[in-house]
């Protein structure tokens, strides 16, 4: 396919995207199609409807453990650097 199409533009300023070039980006109906000015031509964004499938619960088959309380972070995180300092230093001998 190649990157370019011709199409004419209608009475009312509509353009219609090549049906190749719609399918090669993905561009589905209820998109937004974003204009920008570029020097002597136009350029177009296509970005895609917010859906409205609830994403709760997606990520938990890949949580392993409970995440710790917001107030416990610093204590968390000063651990974990220890941690990673103790390991590092037990690799090089020092």
């Amino acid at each position: 396919m190649s990157n370019a199409a011709v199409t004419e533009v209608g009475v009312n300023g509509e353009v219609v995207i090549d049906p190749a070039i719609r399918e090669r980006l993905g561009v589905q109906p209820g998109y937004r199609a974003v204009q920008i000015i570029s020097g002597s031509h136009v350029e177009l964004h296509f970005v895609p409807p917010r859906h409205n499938r609830s994403l709760l619960g997606a990520a938990k088959p890949f949580i392993r453990r409970t995440p710790v309380p917001e107030e416990q972070w610093d204590d968390v995180i000063a651990q974990a650097v220890a941690e990673e300092f103790q390991r590092a230093n037990a690799s090089t001998g020092d």
